[in-house]
């Protein structure tokens, strides 16, 4: 996989959340802190873990895919 002109290995980590506590203001914290240790235990330059949080609140079964239509969407 390729992300900024590079395929040197790399992680994304998908969070979906349903609570306070991770905000806009508080995301890039625990990111920070995520790719930080996830960096470390498996030995790839931090600017290589792309951590993202999904609101499981935000989101209904047509926003995150049904099992009619077999597709998948992002909920933002």
């Amino acid at each position: 996989m390729a992300r900024a002109g590079s395929s040197a290995p790399m992680m994304n980590i998908n969070l979906n959340h349903n609570c306070d506590r991770i905000d806009l203001k508080s995301k890039t914290q625990y990111a920070t802190c995520i790719a930080q240790f996830m960096a470390e235990q498996v030995a790839i330059p931090i600017d290589r873990v792309l951590v993202l949080f999904f609101d499981t609140r935000k989101c209904s079964s047509l926003t995150q895919g049904s099992a009619h239509d077999g597709q998948a969407r992002e909920c933002t």
